[in-house]
């Protein structure tokens, strides 16, 4: 019998020794730095590198769960888990516009499926250089909500002339239960407002909008396509660029845009959600998303390939066709380059 207890503490002191050995000197633990939807950092204790690829969920979001296919508002920060910091050579840590799908970031796109918007995520994966088995990729990717999140408020009494009764549409999106009439000049009518920075003049902003005609007919929207787009305001419909500015991301506006103000395409009414501000394109590209280092055989490494999401109207096209500065009442097309490049765990030299 005393033989028998022996073995018993051996055997479970051994196996509290691989617990240990586990938990501790094997362990790779992350904790992101920051509030979020803004930019993070991270403090690593990763000595053995990620073993496996993996997610863990460091805040869980209470909005919509993301479905293969959508378009998301995103975060996405690469580190390298040796020193905890940002991986220069990809296109990392803006807020931006990507399609979950394999084209759209790889296989991150398949760890996003079933998240609530709203949740901050950390992601492990091996691999970050090869043959150095230390060295893996750690990805914070915060999801920002697609669609208005504040506290709503009544419209003004009296709303301003021009002001349709909005409802909600299939999908989630607004409709027009009955019009407005005539719009005598620029007005905003917040319906929900958000609790983030002031829109400034000029800013590119992630949006979802619909889009009417003083009748209250549906000229364009976004809502049931699933793809929020990026809205520039250098060169959007002049009344609605005015319109935003001074507005809270996160907010819902109705815009009402007379006749002078929607280049001659009759009064305009716009209802948009302020989902949050993009970084601008640069000169002489059409994503904001575009641009980066090259990574392995020639290909641009960001965490997560983009594809085009830019509003701005004129060039190629994308998702969808946002209000634009046009003196003809058809839709413009907006501007886009083309998206695409290594995601996350692109393999480095170095």
């Amino acid at each position: 019998m005393r033989k028998t207890a022996s073995g018993l503490c051996l055997a479970l002191v051994c196996a509290g020794l691989a617990s240990c050995s586990k938990g501790g000197a094997n362990a790779c633990s992350v904790t992101p730095n920051g509030k979020f939807g803004s930019p993070v950092t991270v403090t690593v204790d990763c000595p053995k590198g990620a073993g496996r690829l993996t997610r863990e969920t460091v805040l869980e979001g209470k909005g919509n769960r993301i479905v293969d296919g959508q378009t998301v508002l995103m975060r996405a920060t690469s580190f390298d888990s040796r020193n905890g910091e940002i991986i220069k050579a990809y296109n990392t840590g803006e807020l931006r516009l990507a399609a979950v799908t394999k084209k759209g970031m790889g296989d991150l796109a398949k760890r996003l499926v079933g998240v609530r918007e709203g949740s901050r995520l950390v992601i492990k994966r091996p691999g970050l250089v090869e043959g150095v088995p230390t060295a893996s990729e750690i990805i914070v990717v915060d999801l920002l909500f697609t669609v208005a999140h504040g506290k709503a408020v009544p419209v003004p009494n009296p709303a301003p002339s021009g002001m349709p009764q909005v409802g909600t549409a299939d999908g989630g999106g607004p409709s027009i239960k009955s019009p407005g009439g005539a719009i005598p000049s620029l007005e905003t009518v917040p319906l929900v407002v958000g609790n983030g920075p002031q829109v400034t003049e000029g800013q590119t902003l992630a949006v979802q909008y619909a889009l009417f005609d003083q009748n209250g007919k549906s000229v364009d929207e976004t809502w049931t396509k699933g793809a929020p787009v990026a809205l520039n305001l250098k060169t959007a419909m002049k009344g609605l660029s005015e319109g935003l500015v001074d507005q809270k991301i996160g907010s819902r506006v109705v815009v009402l845009v007379p006749s002078a103000k929607a280049q001659g395409t009759g009064d305009r009414v716009v209802v948009v959600d302020i989902l949050g501000a993009l970084p601008d394109p640069p000169e002489g590209k059409g994503s904001p998303s575009s641009g980066g280092k090259r990574g392995r055989k020639g290909e641009t490494a960001s965490p997560g390939q983009t594809p085009s999401q830019t509003s701005s109207p004129s060039g190629a096209a994308t998702p969808s066709k946002p209000p634009a500065a046009k003196t003809a009442p058809t839709k413009s097309t907006p501007t886009g380059g083309k998206g695409g490049g290594r995601g996350p765990g692109a393999k480095r030299s170095s």
